[in-house]
């Protein structure tokens, strides 16, 4: 993760995406939902707009709204996984290296990235597992951890993880805390 990424995610405690490609895969379920009703509506307003009128068929409205109303709610879903957890912790970095390493062994991550500032590891589960994978991002800053764990954004599109990105947030946490 390059400084201005990080900076962009201490300012806003979301997580940010360096590769447009990881955003895009991020989000594709919000495109896959728009793709219809606003390619439909475009239609109208194209018809509207080069012949004078426009006629909508019986529930036709309705594979618009609808759709559209699913891509909002996709939208604000996956926006708010990208938020951060904030931790205060009193560890040193000696201390919080050896409890996320633990943490890694037990939950089987890889780690991706490792510096003063960005701990960013992934998951490679089976393919019966339900998942694709996670990706685990953890930022250094100041007393306190900023930890975040999403789908992996390099693997195809998930919208559920099965419980899994809670876990591996709140296994971190509870071994923070202490045990």
């Amino acid at each position: 993760m390059n400084k201005s990424v990080f900076d962009k995610c201490i300012i806003t405690k979301e997580l940010h995406f360096e590769d447009p490609w990881q955003l895009f895969t991020h989000f594709s379920i919000v495109w896959f939902l728009g793709v219809f009703p606003i390619g439909l509506l475009s239609w109208h307003i194209f018809d509207l707009i080069s012949v004078g009128k426009t006629s909508f068929k019986d529930g036709e409205i309705w594979l618009i709204i609808v759709p559209l109303l699913l891509m909002c709610l996709a939208y604000r879903l996956q926006k708010n996984i990208l938020k951060f957890y904030s931790v205060h912790t009193a560890l040193d970095r000696k201390q919080l290296i050896k409890v996320i390493s633990d943490v890694s062994k037990k939950l089987e991550w890889i780690t991706m990235e490792s510096n003063k500032n960005v701990y960013v590891a992934k998951t490679f589960p089976g393919f019966f597992s339900g998942s694709w994978g996670e990706q685990i991002t953890i930022l250094f800053f100041e007393d306190k951890l900023l930890v975040n764990s999403i789908c992996d954004p390099d693997k195809k599109s998930s919208i559920v993880s099965f419980g899994r990105n809670r876990n591996n947030v709140q296994t971190l946490l509870k071994e923070l805390e202490g045990g």
